[in-house]
């Protein structure tokens, strides 16, 4: 038994970097409307965490002009 890491029943999620793109676009167009970031990332299906992760990726830095 781990004490530090909690076993969980649902599988990771992975995603593509276009599905990435997505998501970032959702979650920006959301707070430009005046949602919270929390609130974005709970509509898109991700977490907060998950959420500022995926903004430093050079992935995201490729296209931010885009986003």
């Amino acid at each position: 038994m781990n004490l530090y890491r909690q076993e969980s029943d649902m599988p990771r999620k992975s995603f593509t970097p276009e599905q990435i793109i997505a998501k970032l676009r959702q979650i920006e167009v959301l707070i430009s409307q005046g949602h919270s970031v929390a609130g974005g990332c709970r509509a898109a299906g991700i977490s907060e965490q998950s959420y500022y992760r995926w903004r430093s990726l050079p992935l995201v830095t490729c296209f931010s002009s885009t986003i």
